[in-house]
């Protein structure tokens, strides 16, 4: 909406006559992605593009603490590995996909980078300060209250050092207080200016009804987000994480401290969004990078044990060695990740079945210009596809929610089931291409 309508401070969603009307995300990488689209035009490129540069970001990251902290890269690049092999990252709705999420991810991280950082040096280093300041300030206007999860763990972990009260006597600390909510509290009240009830939806879709009650059905047990973990989303890293706990307690060296950091803030976030009553899978995302830097240190730590074991002195034979030990390890993961990206549209959503279909037809039926887009509820995926064939493609592909709104004969694409059952039980029809539970049918009549 902010591209295409040139609106570029309430969101379409946010908009009385959105027939979505409940996204309350600030505008911060929506503006990013409409600048995409500006730059690159209406394609999916432009859309995704922002994403996949922000998890290159997250990687720099990485690699950056990663020297700080041991003037080398490896733990940094084996811990990057088991994060883009993870399929609790690559997956739909975080690195796969146009989401918020995944920004959120390299915005936390900046904030637990720099709020480490700042503290080992004694609150000398202001320019730390400032980075957790950016950290706090863009994860909030990316992805509101969840920018704050990291809070109760950066409390836990100053009060465990003994450096929360010497830390609250800083001046500059305060100020950061103050420019966050200078920040933050100026963004909200205008956009409630300039998007009717702005404010009440915020309360209502992120705080009260997400946490005091379940949204859209999304209802799982206490249990669930350790479950995602283990039985899917980490478990191919789960050895690695274990070995990385093992390493942490055995070796005792400097990273122990940071790790505590990482340790407090995961566990923290890990009660804040259990004890809600809505549970979405990719709330529990940011664990996996923190579960990626431990798993990366215990395959490091194992690396240099069996160097030494070895007695391998000379750098290109450690290299050598390294280099195939990292191969033995990440060859599988890589693997099935890959496998799960070219095969995996199954694990899409319904909606997001129409990309799939909508190339299929255009390869494979030229001929085919114009069609009903058929969807009971008002939903993104589908108007952006639609929205993107129209307008660079020169297609005529009309949206409907309703199935009296369509006439016969005409073609039209379905992805969900009861919606397809209905439509073949009202219409005669031809099948003209079908893929993982999505069709396009030619519809042409109604039943006698």
């Amino acid at each position: 909406g902010l591209s295409r309508y040139g609106e570029f401070i309430c969101q379409y969603a946010m908009m009385p006559e959105s027939e979505s009307g409940v996204n309350t995300k600030p505008p911060l990488f929506t503006w990013v992605q409409a600048s995409f689209f500006h730059l690159l035009g209406y394609i999916e490129l432009a859309f995704r593009l922002p994403i996949a540069l922000m998890t290159l970001a997250l990687v720099a990251l990485f690699l950056l603490i990663s020297r700080d902290l041991t003037g080398k890269l490896t733990w940094g690049c084996l811990s990057a590995l088991i994060m883009l092999t993870s399929r609790g990252i690559v997956t739909p709705h975080m690195s796969r996909t146009g989401d918020h999420d995944l920004p959120l991810l390299f915005f936390v991280f900046l904030q637990i980078v720099a709020f480490y950082l700042y503290l080992r040096s004694d609150y000398k280093e202001s320019m730390y300060l400032i980075w957790l300041a950016l950290g706090l300030i863009l994860a909030t206007w990316t992805k509101s209250i969840m920018a704050l999860f990291t809070l109760p763990g950066f409390f836990l972990y100053a009060l465990s050092e003994k450096k929360l009260v010497p830390m609250l006597r800083q001046r500059n600390i305060w100020w950061l207080i103050l420019t966050y909510i200078a920040a933050v509290a100026g963004l909200y009240l205008y956009l409630n200016s300039q998007c009717p009830d702005f404010l009440g939806r915020v309360w209502r879709n992120d705080i009260a009804n997400r946490y005091g009650d379940v949204m859209d059905g999304h209802e799982h047990p206490w249990y669930w987000y350790v479950q995602l973990m283990v039985t899917r989303d980490f478990m191919i890293w789960l050895p690695a994480f274990g070995l990385g706990i093992f390493m942490i307690f055995w070796k005792k060296d400097t990273l122990n401290s940071f790790f505590k950091l990482i340790g407090l803030v995961g566990i923290s976030w890990l009660i804040v969004i259990t004890t809600a009553q809505t549970k979405l899978e990719w709330y529990v995302a940011a664990l996996y990078p923190m579960m990626a830097w431990v798993g990366g240190y215990g395959i490091w730590q194992l690396m240099e044990s069996m160097f030494r074991w070895f007695k391998l002195q000379r750098q290109n034979l450690r290299l050598l060695v390294g280099g195939l030990l990292i191969v033995v390890i990440f060859t599988y993961p890589y693997y099935e990740t890959l496998d799960r990206i070219y095969r995996g549209d199954q694990f899409y959503y319904k909606a997001e079945k129409y990309a799939h279909l909508m190339r299929d037809v255009e390869r494979g039926f030229p001929e085919i210009r114009s069609y009903d887009g058929l969807y009971d509820t008002w939903n993104y995926h589908v108007s952006f596809y639609i929205l993107v064939y129209n307008q660079t493609k020169g297609y005529d592909i009309r949206r409907y929610k309703k199935l009296e709104n369509i006439e016969t004969p005409s073609y039209v694409m379905m992805t969900q089931p009861k919606v397809i059952e209905e439509v073949k039980s009202t219409y005669r029809w031809e099948m003209v291409w079908s893929r993982n539970g999505g069709e396009l049918l030619k519809l042409l009549g109604p039943v006698d």
